[in-house]
C-alpha cells in the first residue's frame, strides 16, 4: 500500500481545473503500483500517468554534521471528464465561481 498525498500549489490547481491532478508518493514507487492505488482509494480511471522524481536535498547541521531530506516523486494524473480526487475540490469551486462571474458580466452589458 503507498501513501500518496495531494500536492496543493498555484500550477497544480491550474491543472487540476483542466482535468489532471498532482499527488505526491514515494521515491521508490512505479507507475503499476500507484495507478492500483488510485484506482482502490479513489475509485477513479486513470485515462494518463506521469511521474518526475525530486531530488533529495542535502544540508548542513550546526555542529558540522549532514542531514538529508529525502526526496519523492511527483504523479501527474489525468482523469475523464467529471472525476475528481478529494482535496482538489478549490480548483471545481473556483471555476465554478470564474462562471458565475462572466454570466454577471454579460447580464451587465
Amino acid at each position: 500500500m503507498i501513501k500518496l498525498r495531494p500536492h496543493i500549489t498555484e500550477k497544480s490547481v491550474t491543472l487540476a481545473k483542466q482535468g489532471q491532478f498532482t499527488l505526491l508518493a514515494p521515491k521508490t514507487a512505479t507507475k503499476g503500483q500507484i495507478l492500483t492505488q488510485i484506482r482502490s482509494s479513489f475509485k477513479v480511471k486513470a485515462q494518463d500517468i506521469r511521474t518526475l522524481n525530486e531530488k533529495s536535498i542535502k544540508s548542513r547541521k550546526m555542529r558540522g554534521g549532514f542531514t538529508t531530506d529525502r526526496g519523492s516523486k511527483k504523479v501527474v494524473i489525468g482523469l475523464k471528464k467529471g472525476d475528481l480526487i478529494p482535496g482538489f475540490d478549490i480548483a471545481q469551486e473556483d471555476k465554478k465561481a470564474e462562471k458565475e462571474t462572466i454570466k454577471k458580466v454579460k447580464a451587465a452589458k
